[in-house]
């Protein structure tokens, strides 16, 4: 198996297509990039910015350049032997007019080749749905968008079609003959009828809806990709780009929204043979990933929790909580507003859904003897608040398999949901027994299959109740540190200690030592920069408690009257703080664009929040009043005193963040697993959460950085850095020491895939500031020295370098390990003895790679 050296996740679109990434790849191979890692490549929607709306697997995008310009990609690519690992949407397709498959289910019904494709509840309780698939894509209700012509029929190509604005869907070829008994009903209406299709009002499919969405997203529908024929339709060119060698590996989108997640990487390591295979898992922090999956690893949320977490003074967790309880005026306690959040979204966005599944487990129960009335009246009480408990995204039960751990996992939240519900506990209790396989007369075949469903499909509603209640909510409204609030990340628990953070690299050498190890996606909330800036304020509780407490105060003025209170709210405000603090460019000239960015920002906060606006319902006033806000503060004529107060703080912090950034990347290139780069993060990656980190990336700048980097001259090696450390503001630090480290992982990919991992042992004054671990394969070594919690150390004008900042703070090294040892960063030797203090070692860079000679 090839397993890459580092990766590079480029998002393609219409305006970043496969020519602009042929010019990129001399770049990204002389940084050190072994695998360019590719968003969706394949036809989807129209004008789509980000790929997972595919209408059609087998087809590249031609939005994206023709066959013949990734041709010439791919060629490029193989000139300097890079890779590419593709990003392939098993899950789910576009629900759109140009998903061709579901259109011709929508022609041919139960005749279409397509018919069993999707994944749709054709024998749905509700009559009115049953063969049809709902189509809520109505801006109004059926009957008005049909008054005010909205729907119209028209030909096209000897065929008829139903169009509304941009949707157009081919009519049932069954019901060109109008059912003439039907005259109480205007022609239209009697034709809309006999489809397979029904056109709804968008607000319906929260409570009702008779196909599987990718969370509660309409225009997503899923696919039965556990029948081995939708495999083999949906994989074909993904297959064949394997087989010629296009593919060298692949990345899985949403694996737990699969029926059968194991089954289906069963069947894909057949078809991929050997080749490297990462998955998109949401991995609790104590969570592992199933040992059983034939893959490499997850993408990497994992890695970037634990290495956020070592740069949270733990010990100030009162402070801190002291401070956000006073800051919005009440306690914001975690596990309720967790389940609080959770339960909302069964309830009022995915109520259908949860409709459904309680239908199933009702029909399988009803023929159990222990069943009665009084309990299958229940059920629906009893599944939300089993999932509202639920500690991780999903389980993986099935037929032929009941995990330890699952049925751990499950247990526990059936224990927690009698807790809070104690007049549910015999329901409840049925319920897991059902999802334990512990109902006793399951060997009766009839309830033995409809309970596995059941399970498959609660485990399959179980993550997006997670992802949307947890990802999508709680992350914008538990704001007591908002650099905790990451994919897969427990923002109730203040940081991770060393040892914690030594222990999950140790695991991941025994078990994934090939996973990817990241700290930007498409997906974060915010970019790597952003939080390691804002983990400064760990350091510092007294002084941001005395800070904020005062820009709340003079900046009340600016708020205005909404609905009988103040907008925006205390809670709002306080990530708006955090945000300001953590995302402010460097450059002056950038405020002004800033501004604009944070005002598109608050939207997206405010409305995933689901406090005081939502997609489903906006909120303008309120939203207008946050920008209003926003406006204000931000602009030094208005507010003044903020500015002047607000920005010497926003500096400081900047300037420590900067050194908690460089560590960040050493620890990622170095600790076991692949180290992947989103696109542009080579330098300062101070993004928020999309679209605001899909902007396009200034390549040609980075490339000059390179450039400039590599042609310096060898002899004026500690000029260079000298004149980074003088200019880091601009991130070419950044860019020079990933540049470093990842041509010196290049050159040594054994050490690195295949050494195992063993903590540094640190004494003296600052030794909890520092984070150090050993590589070694055969007779290979390597040490990486990072330092963390520089504020009690150094001024902002002083660089944390030398004996004079680090004192007696020394590494104790393994004895058999003495000798001259280099470090790649610098280039200068170190003599390794019994002991080597920190500030020799850093004495020219913040951070240090040695490599044993």
């Amino acid at each position: 198996m090839n397993v890459p050296t580092s990766t590079y996740r480029l998002q393609f679109s219409p305006s970043f297509g496969f020519k602009d990434a042929e010019t990129l790849v001399p770049y990204l191979h002389a940084l050190g990039i072994s695998d360019i890692y590719a968003s969706p490549i394949f036809r989807a929607n129209k004008a789509s910015t980000h790929g997972y709306d595919v209408t059609n697997p087998n087809e590249l995008n031609p939005e994206l350049g023709s066959a013949e310009d990734f041709s010439g990609l791919t060629a490029k690519r193989n000139e300097y032997s890079i890779g590419w690992i593709q990003d392939i949407v098993p899950n789910h397709m576009a629900y759109s007019s140009d998903n061709l498959m579901l259109m011709d289910i929508f022609e041919n019904g139960p005749n279409s080749k397509y018919a069993d494709f999707f994944d749709v509840a054709w024998d749905h309780p509700d009559e009115s749905l049953q063969g049809k698939i709902l189509a809520p894509f109505l801006g109004q209700p059926f009957s008005q968008a049909l008054r005010d012509g909205e729907i119209r029929l028209e030909r096209n190509d000897f065929r008829l079609a139903v169009r509304y604005y941009d949707l157009r869907f081919p009519l049932a070829l069954s019901s060109y003959s109008l059912d003439e008994s039907r005259s109480d009903m205007p022609p239209l209406d009697r034709l809309l009828e006999k489809q397979f299709f029904k056109l709804c009002f968008w607000k319906q499919a929260s409570e009702s809806i008779n196909y599987r969405r990718f969370f509660y997203l309409n225009d997503f529908i899923g696919l039965k990709v556990e029948k081995p024929e939708v495999f083999s339709q949906t994989h074909k060119l993904i297959s064949e780009f394997v087989d010629r060698g296009v593919f060298t590996g692949l990345r899985i989108d949403h694996i737990d929204g699969l029926y059968d997640p194991a089954q289906y990487l069963v069947r894909l390591r057949r078809l991929a043979g050997d080749r490297y295979i990462v998955v998109e898992k949401i991995l609790d922090l104590d969570e592992s990933l199933p040992a059983h999956w034939p893959v490499q690893g997850t993408t990497g949320y994992d890695f970037c929790n634990y290495v956020n977490g070592i740069f949270v003074r733990r010990e100030n967790e009162h402070a801190f909580s002291e401070t956000y309880r006073k800051f919005v005026g009440r306690p914001m306690h975690y596990d309720e507003l967790l389940r609080g959040n959770k339960r909302a979204i069964c309830e009022k966005y995915m109520a259908g859904d949860i409709d459904y599944l309680v239908h199933l487990l009702r029909v399988a129960v009803q023929e159990y003897p222990g069943s009665c009335d009084e309990l299958s009246q229940n059920l629906r009480r009893a599944v939300i608040e089993i999932i509202t408990v639920f500690a991780v995204y999903r389980t993986y039960i099935n037929d032929e398999s009941c995990r330890r751990e699952d049925r751990t996992y499950v247990k526990e939240a059936i224990d927690a949901a009698k807790r809070e519900n104690p007049s549910l506990q015999k329901v409840i209790e049925l319920v897991g027994k059902c999802l334990l396989l512990d109902l006793p007369g399951m060997e009766l075949s009839s309830i033995a299959d409809k309970i596995i469903d059941f399970i498959m499909r609660f485990q399959q509603l179980s993550g997006p109740i997670m992802a949307k209640g947890f990802e999508d909510t709680l992350l914008y409204n538990y704001n007591r540190l908002i650099s905790l609030n990451e994919v897969g990340s427990s923002p109730n628990r203040f940081g991770i200690s060393l040892d914690e953070f030594h222990t999950f690299n140790a695991a991941k050498v025994a078990h994934w030592p090939h996973g990817l190890n990241t700290t930007s996606t498409h997906d974060t909330k915010r970019g790597e920069d952003v939080r390691a800036r804002i983990n400064v304020l760990t350091e510092m509780p007294e002084l941001w408690n005395a800070k904020v407490s005062h820009w709340k105060q003079i900046n009340a003025a600016f708020k205005s009257k909404c609905h009988g209170m103040f907008a925006p709210d205390s809670n709002d405000e306080y990530l708006l703080y955090q945000t300001l603090i953590g995302a402010m460019p460097f450059d002056p000239e950038e405020y002004e664009s800033f501004k604009g960015r944070i005002k598109q920002y608050i939207i997206k906060v405010v409305r995933e929040a689901k406090v005081r606006s939502s997609w489903i319902e906006p909120n303008e006033q309120y939203e207008q009043a946050f920008y209003r806000f926003v406006d204000r503060i931000l602009d030094s004529s208005c507010s003044s005193e903020f500015w002047s107060d607000f920005l010497p703080i926003q500096k400081r912090i900047t300037a420590y963040g900067v050194f908690n950034s460089l560590s960040q990347a050493l620890l990622k290139m170095t600790s076991p697993g692949v180290p992947d780069f989103y696109q542009g993060s080579e330098l300062w990656d101070l993004s928020l959460v999309d679209p605001d980190n899909r902007r396009p990336i200034n390549f040609e700048e980075r490339r000059r950085f390179l450039d400039e980097i590599r042609n310096g001259r060898h002899d004026a090696h500690m000029e260079i850095i000298d004149e980074l450390l003088r200019t880091r503001q601009d991130g070419r630090i950044k860019l020079f020491l990933i540049f470093k480290v990842l041509n010196a992982r290049r050159q040594r990919a054994g050490l690195f895939e295949k050494g195992d991992y063993h903590p540094l042992k640190v004494r003296g004054k600052y030794r909890s500031h520092i984070v150090g671990f050993l590589r070694n394969f055969r007779d290979q070594y390597a040490a990486a020295i990072a330092p963390r919690f520089l504020m009690s150390l150094v001024n902002t004008d002083e660089l944390p370098l030398g004996i004079d900042i680090w004192q007696d703070t020394e590494i104790l090294w393994p004895a058999s390990l003495g000798g001259q040892w280099r470090d790649v960063i610098t280039g200068d030797s170190v003599q390794v003895e019994k002991t080597t203090r920190v500030g020799h070692i850093l004495a020219r860079f913040p951070v240090s790679l040695l490599i044993r000679v």
